[in-house]
């Protein structure tokens, strides 16, 4: 038996079918699922019970800017900027990606990856 920590995920989607699934395909691959409903029951699961985020909003005549920031340590996200068919079956990080290119005019990760911010142009 090994020390080392079994890694959680946490799943949130108004749709059960998709958490069901998408548990199922990470179970397989050694990870504890953690699982809510919507955004609410997510933060409370207990290993979020204390954490805090904070999320900054903000309107100009060009853009909408959010700045979202924890109290986590951070990540190593500059790896996951661009779609890398490399890590298309990896259980994280493809959704900052998509983001970029689908969602937002731009995103940019400051310091250790617990604080990003986005923009939209209007």
């Amino acid at each position: 038996m090994t020390n080392e920590k079994t890694k959680a995920i946490l799943i949130v989607d108004d749709d059960a079918n998709n958490v069901e699934i998408l548990g199922l395909d990470l179970e397989d691959g050694g990870y504890e699922i953690l699982t809510g409903c919507d955004g609410v029951e997510g933060w409370e699961v207990p290993e979020n019970k204390d954490k805090k985020v904070l999320v900054h909003f903000e309107r100009s005549d060009d853009d909408i800017t959010l700045t979202i920031t924890d109290d986590g340590d951070g990540f190593d996200w500059q790896h996951y900027m661009e779609i890398d068919p490399d890590r298309a079956t990896h259980s994280h990080g493809r959704g900052i990606a998509l983001s970029k290119m689908m969602s937002f005019d731009s995103i940019e990760y400051r310091g250790t990856g617990n604080e990003v911010v986005c923009k939209f142009n209007t």
